[in-house]
């Protein structure tokens, strides 16, 4: 199968005898700019092999080896074969033992010992996309995986495991990491935070933060570090944790192995609205061009036919926010946190309940039903009568609902028909009534996809007069 995509030989193999058994297949491999697609040629001619297209499964290893300074401790890390290593702790190692490992990258303190990380990929797997530091110890990596999937990687190294270590480190993060691939990222390392102890304000914070970032913690069932388990990762919603598993090593923390599935990437179609600009425009034109609403209608068909490609404006992605998040971010000390997420979500629902007796009952609705999981079909349990109490027994309040919705949808000032009727005939109105016609439907509104635009009714210019003389 031959394609359009600019091929890249390797070196000239082509020009060599194929029929040669000595000479491998591989080496007729033509690769693409494309990444998704490689070419290979060998013996019945030329074929398409696709890349890969399904989830992809990890190994990923985190292990504190305080001080990476002794050629046994390189080859435990490098025993444990695993896709992605972080390392922990270790310190300024000499060239000659980073020598034995595979492509990493380092990061060590520029004054004094103690501290760092140190990243293993598999590089057949992996290519590097992005770096970003995340504290003295610590960095955050963009992988591309199979080139076409993406792995958020933090090694997290926090030296005395304090609150603002770790506001510091999910601030660094949230900066660099685009909202909707939160859900691909992992960090782990050594928290220095004893994550089994639930009453300690560091634990619940992190806690807290996670779940805001739908991040789920896993850690073994055993401790890490003699009596606390200080290591352990953090994992997106998309990811997959198939197991965990703590094993003795070299040092005095276990070494951490997680086998990890990565989802097949589903890109989404761009949030897109049709060109208000253009649209006034084309109208405008359209308008001015015309001398009856049939000329009127093929002057914009033929706009539309020669501006295809400007008809939509894509919107751009609306900022993560999250009011909880932010002010557990500003976090400097070990402060009550179960205090303070209960005042966040007790102003939160004060205002809820101001909202859900006004005409934004709407949005209190939702609400209720996204942070009380209230899914039932039947959500108005009370209701406030015309004289300001509040009615909270069932029968009453269906009675109110359905006494409500007949009266708005019947008027007794307008005939009531009770049997079909012809639809009526007009007379032609003259220029005088469509112009107060045109003078009473409100304008300002959003545009529909044929991009006509509401220039015709505005009344402040010449569009309502031209309009009602046009049709």
């Amino acid at each position: 199968m031959y394609s359009s995509h600019p091929i890249q030989y390797k070196e000239d193999k082509l020009s060599q005898d194929i029929t040669n058994p000595a000479l491998r297949v591989s080496d007729f491999i033509m690769e693409r700019k494309n990444p998704k697609v490689k070419e290979q040629v060998g013996l019945d001619g030329l074929q398409s092999i696709p890349s890969e297209t399904k989830e992809t499964k990890l190994k990923i290893v985190a292990w504190n080896p305080r001080a990476l300074n002794t050629h046994s401790k390189c080859r435990f890390a490098l025993e444990l074969n695993g896709n992605i290593t972080m390392l922990q702790e270790v310190w300024n190692p000499q060239s000659v033992l980073l020598g034995s490992l595979p492509f990493y990258d380092l990061c060590v303190r520029h004054e004094g010992n103690g501290g760092g990380s140190l990243l293993c990929i598999d590089q057949e797997l992996f290519t590097i996309h992005k770096i970003f530091a995340l504290n003295n110890d610590s960095k955050l990596y963009r992988l591309i995986c199979h080139g076409n999937k993406i792995l958020w990687v933090a090694n997290i190294y926090l030296s005395k495991g304090l609150t603002s270590q770790l506001s510091h480190v999910f601030n660094e993060m949230i900066k660099n990491v685009p909202s909707e691939e939160y859900p691909l990222i992992v960090m782990g390392g050594d928290w220095n935070i004893n994550v089994k102890n639930l009453e300690d304000p560091k634990t619940k914070l992190l806690f807290v933060l996670a779940k805001q970032l739908r991040l789920q913690v896993v850690f073994p069932q055993g401790h890490t570090r003699f009596l606390s388990t200080l290591d352990f990762l953090l994992l997106g919603s998309s990811l997959k944790c198939n197991s965990l598993s703590a094993s003795a090593s070299l040092s005095d923390h276990q070494a951490l192995t997680l086998e990890l599935t990565i989802p097949f990437p589903i890109h989404g179609r761009p949030l897109t609205v049709p060109n208000l600009k253009l649209a006034s425009e084309l109208t405008t034109r359209a308008l001015k061009d015309s001398y009856n609403s049939l000329s009127f209608l093929q002057n914009i068909g033929a706009s539309l036919s020669q501006n295809g490609h400007r008809i939509y404006n894509k919107m751009k992605k609306a900022k993560f926010q999250n009011s909880l998040l932010d002010k557990l971010l500003q976090l400097s000390s070990d402060e009550d946190i179960d205090s303070l997420v209960e005042k966040h979500y007790k102003y939160l629902i004060q205002d809820n309940e101001d909202q859900r007796f006004s005409p934004f009952s709407g949005p209190a609705f939702a609400f209720l039903k996204r942070f009380t999981k209230l899914n039932s079909k039947k959500i108005v349990s009370s209701i406030v009568d015309e004289n300001g109490v509040v009615i909270s027994e069932p029968e009453t309040v269906s009675k109110h609902l359905i006494k409500t919705l007949m009266e708005i949808q019947f008027n007794p000032s307008y005939p009531l028909y009770d049997e079909p009727t012809d639809f009526p005939k007009f007379p032609v109105l003259d220029s005088a009534e469509c112009e107060d016609i045109l003078r009473q439907v409100s304008y300002g509104k959003a545009i529909a996809l044929d991009l006509m635009s509401d220039v015709l009714l505005n009344s402040s210019g010449s569009g309502s007069k031209k309009t009602k003389n046009t049709f």
